[in-house]
Formats: structure tokens, C-alpha cells, sequence
């Protein structure tokens, strides 16, 4: 099965091949633009590790030590090395996990070279809907939390070990040396790693030549007894977190499981609607199942070519079922987070190859069939997907541009803990305030946090220098009712032109230096983009809050407001002064 003859010509094919590396440019570029230097929730985890580090005590039992239901040893040794060589900037931890995605990518360009090696137009089209599903904005939660990069490290494994067994020409026992090697980075690194050395094996047993194959079953001792043991000493003193639900709880309640299951398996496409995520699974199971009945009619006449693409699909179909058994207790609403699309976006990977091979397979047995229907069908296949992901392209930027918006809200909150501890918003980063204050104080003792927590609520601390650019925006107090105020205005960072990271109040009594008693969030975030095509508009910058009297000094009271830059630290005042008189 060919493409139309419009895409054969080297200007089509040149422009197929800048579409298809568009997405990964999408997401690096995402990164930059929104990612935000602030530990996120388990990443205030590793503030002990950091500290025994720091003190040269870090050992290979706290490196090994379970976190959740995991051993990321590998992660951790990432996360300890680059953490401290960067100061802890969590953006190079996104980083590595855009580079983890960038292996995969081109581990499934070199696996489509083997099984598309014919229409080099075919294969660009694919690849370019591949990376479409492969840099989602749908895994924004992944892309912009640092640690996440947990969720890459297990795919990237797999997918390389696929890519030496099926599409290189080492020799066979640097093979199976090499896909151990990367089985046990998998294993250690994520719970569902453990699935390499079982998907693995296949491709390395089908890959021997004549010669080789009577040493196949050696090897295949070995293998078995690498992974036994890496299975024994990871569950070596493994406990079941105490917060997780009970392991049964999926088999006491199977109707909510198997939702709970074709939810997550439905996850890349859902976008977190439940009846959505649940009919998607259910089809992708559906399809699943039929492309693979006959897949496994095609290999039994020699042709290997899609195993590679089975695996890949039953990687994510196997992790869908681990989640399941590991989370459904949650309820079946947790099912929607949408963190959980980095372990399940393979499986419509690998129908993306999968169909071509078997509409080809069958237009070779059918000579009868007409191949312009097949050639409609992967065209039909192709402008939906693609029309599909530019949409969420689009709404990615609103929902990265969210995360930005609370993380630099969060992060001025995290500057405060020691001065105007705001449980509600440290609860944006960290469900445990009490954790998170500890945490960042170990951070700030290292020198990790920038800029460093704040000693003192007093607004000359922070306050930008009066030859520093004003800021733009209003400050109004009305009051409410006899015991309570509203503020409100608008809040606009002089340097960045975008809205403030937060909204600092402050309370001003007997000539007395003013001191801060409130953070509060700008209603819309605008993201950058936006920014620089509508510079000047700060409709989105508006902010506002209540102030019961109760939680104030006696009146009178003098009250200002300040535009606050989490990024350096500095407060900038806000047009507007206003008095609460007794």
C-alpha cells in the first residue's frame, strides 16, 4: 500500500519530515516557556537525601530505599546528581525527561524503518502521527514536574531494547547483554519496568540466526534467572504503602475495576471525561484485539516484522492493568489524572504501524480489493488524529499555562512559610504543609531554593528599588458588610509585562513599618505566548479577596498592596492606599 503520488515528491516528503519533528519542538519549547523552578509535591521527598548528601552520609540503602510502591534507584541518582550540579533548578529534571521522550521517538523511527522500509512517504506520515500521541500536551503534569521523568525512564528502556533486538546488527549475545542492562534500569526505576524483561524476551528470541539458535536456550536460562533475581531483591522487604488502598480491592469490585481499567487505557484521547476516556478504551481494546488476531495470522507465515509493535501495545496495556490493581481503590475517578497517559499513549502508537502492516497483508491476499479504500482509510486515519492533537495543542497552552500560574503562586507561598504560613496555597505543591515547611527549610539551609525564604514580614524586605520600573495595576478597598472588605484590582509585573505571581497585602498601624498578612492569586494567568501578542491588555490580570476584620490588627489601619515577582523576590507597590478606620 502506497501513498498518493503527491506525497512522493521531495518537496511533500520535506515538509512531511519538518511536521513530524514539530510536536517535539512544541513540548521543548513548553518547558522553557512554563516550567517553573519549584520543587512539586514528592519532590520535597528528597530534601533528606539532599541533606545526607550534603554531609557526605548518603548511602546505597537510601538510594535503594522504597518510595511509594517503587525502587527508582536510577531516578534517584539522576535527581541527586543533576539536582545538586543545578542547584536544584527542577527545570533540567523536565529536561531529561524531554530527552527520554526524544529516545523513544527516534527508537520508533528506527523500528518503522524495519517495518515500513518501502514508502518512505508512508513512514514520515506515521512518524509524524506517532509524535503527535508521543510529545501530548496531554502529559503536561509529566512535562512540567521534575521528578515525573520516573514516568519516561521505563518506555525508553523498553523501546531501546526493542530497537537493539529488532532493528540493529550487534551480534546476538551483546544483545541480550545489553537488553538486561536496560530490563533492570527499567525495573528500578518504575514499577511497571518490570514489564521490559517479560516483553523483551520475544523480540531477543526471534532474532537469532541459524547458527545462534541452539544457544538460544542458554541464554534464555540466563535471562530468566537475571530476572528472577531482580524481582526477589526488589521486593525484598517490600512493603504496601500504607496510603495506597488494599491490592484485592479491584477483585472485590470487578465492575469498577474494568471502568477504572478501560478509563486509564482511554486516557490520551479522554481528556479527562469519564464517559470519553471509558468509550475510547473500550475501543481500543476493541481494535486492539482485532489487529492483533491478525497480526499473529501474518507471523505465522515469517513475516516478524509487526511483533516489535505488539509489544509496544501490550507494554501499555499491561501497565494499564497494574495501575488498576494498584490505584482502582482510589475510586474510579482517580482513573482520570492525566499522568498516567505517559504509560498508556504506546498502545495507539503501535496501531499507528500496526494498521498499515495489516491492511497491506490484507490487500496481498485480496488482489480483488480496491487499494484506493485502504489508501482513504489511512488518510481518513491520519487527518482525524492530527486534526485531533491540534486541538489539544492548542488547549495545552491554557493548561500548561495554569500549571505555570499556580507553581509561581505556590512558590511565593513556599518564599513566606517561615513568616505567613498559607496552608491553601502550599496545598497547590504539597498535600502536607508541616512536611513541606521542613522540607524547604533543609532546602534553603543547602543553599538549594532561589531565592532564599524569607525572615522577616516586613515589605522593606522585598521591596524593589524606587528607581525600579512602577508597577501597572490598581488597588480598591470596598467594604462588604460591618466585619468584612473585599480588595481587588489588577496586578502587572513591570519587567515581565504579564500578570503577578501573586498579590502581597500589607497593613500599616502607627507609622509603624508596613507588614504583610496576605497572599493572594491573579484570577487568569495569561500564558507567554499571549503575552507578546497582546502586550499592554491586562484584562487578565485581575485579582481579589475577602478580609474579615477578625483576622486583622485593631483598627485604624493603613492597607497597600504589591505586585510580587516569585522569580527574584521583589515586591512592587500597587497604585492605591486606603484606610480602615475604628
Amino acid at each position: 500500500m502506497r501513498l498518493p503520488t503527491t506525497l512522493l515528491r521531495p518537496p511533500a516528503r520535506a515538509l512531511l519530515c519538518l511536521l513530524a519533528l514539530a510536536p517535539a519542538c512544541y513540548t521543548g519549547l513548553s518547558i522553557i516557556w512554563y516550567g517553573v523552578d519549584v520543587p512539586v509535591w514528592d519532590e520535597w521527598l528528597m530534601a533528606p537525601m539532599f541533606e545526607k548528601y550534603a554531609r557526605g552520609m548518603l548511602t546505597f540503602a537510601d538510594l535503594f530505599a522504597q518510595q511509594n510502591e517503587y525502587r527508582q534507584f536510577f531516578p534517584n541518582l539522576i535527581i541527586i546528581a543533576v539536582g545538586w550540579w543545578t542547584r536544584l533548578d527542577v527545570r533540567y529534571e523536565m529536561g531529561i525527561s524531554f530527552l527520554l521522550a526524544c529516545l523513544v521517538s527516534f527508537n520508533v523511527y528506527r523500528l518503522s524503518r524495519q517495518t515500513h522500509d518501502g514508502d518512505r512517504a508512508l513512514r514520515w506520515l506515521l512518524y509524524l502521527m506517532a509524535n503527535l500521541l508521543i510529545f501530548s500536551p496531554i502529559q503536561y503534569e509529566n512535562w512540567l514536574q521534575g521528578e515525573q521523568l520516573i514516568y519516561f525512564v521505563p518506555v525508553a528502556c523498553l523501546t531501546s531494547c526493542l530497537s537493539i533486538a529488532c532493528a540493529s546488527r550487534l551480534s546476538a549475545q551483546m544483545k541480550w547483554l545489553l537488553c538486561a542492562a536496560l530490563s533492570l534500569v527499567g525495573t528500578y526505576s518504575a514499577a511497571n519496568g518490570m514489564l521490559c524483561w517479560l516483553l523483551v524476551l520475544p523480540a531477543l528470541w526471534q532474532t537469532h540466526d541459524a547458527v545462534n539458535r541452539q544457544r538460544r536456550r542458554a541464554w534464555l536460562l540466563g535471562w530468566c534467572a537475571a530476572s528472577t533475581a531482580a524481582l526477589a531483591l526488589y521486593f525484598h522487604d517490600y512493603e504496601h504503602p500504607s496510603r495506597n488502598p488494599p491490592l484485592n480491592a479491584p477483585f472485590t469490585q470487578p465492575a469498577r475495576a474494568l471502568v477504572y481499567f478501560l478509563s486509564v487505557l482511554g486516557g490520551p484521547v479522554g481528556v479527562g471525561r469519564l464517559l470519553l476516556t471509558v468509550s475510547v478504551g473500550v475501543l481500543s481494546c476493541a481494535l486492539g484485539a482485532w489487529v492483533c488476531l491478525r497480526t499473529v495470522r501474518q507471523m505465522r507465515v515469517q513475516d516478524q516484522r509487526p511483533l516489535c509493535w505488539l509489544l509496544l501495545g501490550a507494554y501499555s496495556f499491561l501497565t494499564a492493568g497494574l495501575i488498576t490493581i494498584g490505584r482502582a481503590g482510589f475510586g474510579i475517578e482517580q482513573s482520570l489524572s492525566l499522568r498516567y497517559t505517559t504509560y498508556t499513549i504506546y498502545l495507539p502508537v503501535a496501531l499507528i504501524y500496526l494498521l498499515p502492516l495489516v491492511a497491506r497483508a490484507n490487500l496481498s491476499h485480496h488482489t480483488s480489493n480496491n487499494p484506493l479504500r485502504a489508501r482513504a482509510t489511512l488518510t481518513f486515519a491520519a487527518c482525524a488524529l492530527i486534526l485531533l492533537h491540534a486541538g489539544f495543542y492548542l488547549l495545552g497552552i491554557r493548561w500548561q499555562s495554569i500549571v505555570r500560574a499556580n507553581e509561581l503562586h505556590a512558590r511565593t507561598c513556599v518564599l513566606f512559610v517561615n513568616v505567613l504560613r498559607d496552608d491553601e496555597c502550599l496545598a497547590r505543591i504539597n498535600d502536607d504543609a508541616q512536611e513541606l515547611w521542613r522540607d524547604a527549610n533543609v532546602y534553603d539551609r543547602l543553599g538549594l531554593l532561589r531565592p532564599s525564604l524569607l525572615t522577616s514580614d516586613r515589605i522593606s524586605a522585598i521591596a524593589a528599588d524606587e528607581a525600579a520600573p512602577a508597577a501597572v495595576g490598581t488597588f480598591q478597598l470596598t467594604q462588604v458588610s460591618a466585619n468584612q472588605y473585599q480588595a481587588a484590582g489588577l496586578a502587572v509585573l513591570p519587567a515581565r509585562a504579564e500578570p503577578a505571581d501573586a498579590v502581597l497585602l500589607a497593613w500599616e498601624r502607627g507609622g509603624h513599618e508596613p507588614r504583610v498578612f496576605a497572599i493572594v492569586g491573579t484570577e487568569t494567568i495569561r500564558d507567554p505566548v499571549s503575552a507578546l501578542l497582546r502586550r499592554g491588555h491586562y484584562r487578565d490580570a485581575r485579582w481579589h479577596t475577602d478580609l474579615p476584620l477578625h483576622k486583622l490588627p485593631p483598627p485604624p489601619l493603613t492597607i497597600t498592596a504589591w505586585a510580587f515577582d516569585a522569580r527574584t523576590g521583589k515586591a512592587y507597590r500597587l497604585a492605591g492606599t486606603h484606610t480602615i478606620q475604628p
